[in-house]
């Protein structure tokens, strides 16, 4: 493996490991017409400036091999948002970030049926911002928008936050 789902013809993974997965019918493959997020990714003016995908290095990383299976379907969509308040959020960053967060949580009503968000920020550690909760009223999406980080300061621990985002989405 040399980039997490990476196109196999990419230079940055000539490997067909952990590829990006172009032929199933996902709202990924359908929204950026089957393309890989990094081929994506690269085109954003943030990665511009020769910032490229994590690389794979064997004497750091290991190969897990993951296999999923969904046993059951909620019948409640469960989302939590993992945001990224660290010090290279500051300034434009955080604004969009904020607008975005703002209006994904303003048209989730548009999915047509009941949903549950929880928040998360991280920068050198992770906080909850928002444990599960199922939006129901307008107050409910209104605590979540308040609930939007502002500021942004600190180092990077995305590890920190998506192991926030697995506690705060796990059943009681």
């Amino acid at each position: 493996m040399n980039t997490y789902c990476d196109a196999k013809d990419s230079d940055h993974n000539p490997t067909d490991q952990v590829l990006h997965v172009f032929d199933v019918d996902h709202n990924h493959n359908r929204r950026c017409g089957a393309r890989a997020g990094w081929e994506i990714l690269r085109e954003h003016p943030d990665f511009s400036h020769s910032i490229q995908a994590p690389q794979y290095n064997p004497n750091k990383d290991h190969n897990a091999d993951l296999n999923f299976r969904c046993v059951r379907k909620n019948d409640i969509l469960r989302i939590v948002l993992v945001m990224d308040v660290s010090g290279s959020m500051f300034g434009n960053r955080m604004d969009r970030m904020r607008a975005d967060v703002r209006t994904f949580l303003m048209n989730l009503d548009e999915i047509g049926e009941p949903v549950e968000v929880g928040m998360v920020e991280f920068e050198s550690s992770a906080r909850v911002l928002a444990n599960m909760t199922l939006l129901e009223t307008e107050d409910d999406l209104n605590k979540l928008i308040d609930a939007i980080p502002t500021v942004a300061n600190g180092g990077t621990c995305i590890g920190c936050g998506i192991l926030s985002a697995i506690n705060v989405s796990s059943p009681v």
